[in-house]
């Protein structure tokens, strides 16, 4: 029996630490309040930088594609004053109007060895 119990009670336990440090996931599509998209923004950052081994990968690629649904407006300076410090992130738009959503891409840049959020459509 005890044979049985303890490898059973070391996989729940590695389960359980695994699960509380994987990274948080990059939804393709966000809205509602500002914190909210700035959270998803952050973890798809986040995920495009450990993806390319932490600025170490030598080729561009753009990572995700967000699809954002604002309620208030967004301004380029808080996005990028919210996102992770450890990772340079570089915001190449001036400001999301509200109550409309746009297209974002994430996307490693290997030249500037940034990530960059870059606002490419806006619909309706």
């Amino acid at each position: 029996m005890v044979y049985l119990v303890i490898p059973v009670v070391a996989i729940i336990v590695f389960v359980s630490i695994a699960w509380n440090f994987s990274g948080q996931g990059c939804k393709l599509f966000t809205g509602g309040s500002n914190s909210i998209i700035l959270g998803n923004l952050n973890a798809c950052a986040e995920n495009c930088w450990s993806k390319h081994d932490y600025g170490a990968d030598l080729y561009v690629d753009d990572c995700f594609v967000v699809n954002v649904t604002t309620k208030g407006q967004l301004e380029k300076n808080v996005v990028e004053s919210s996102m992770n410090r450890t990772i340079p992130v570089k915001v190449y738009f001036d400001f999301l109007e509200a109550n409309k959503t746009y297209a974002v891409k994430i996307k490693y840049n290997s030249t500037g060895k940034e990530i960059s959020l870059v606002k490419f459509g806006e619909f309706e």
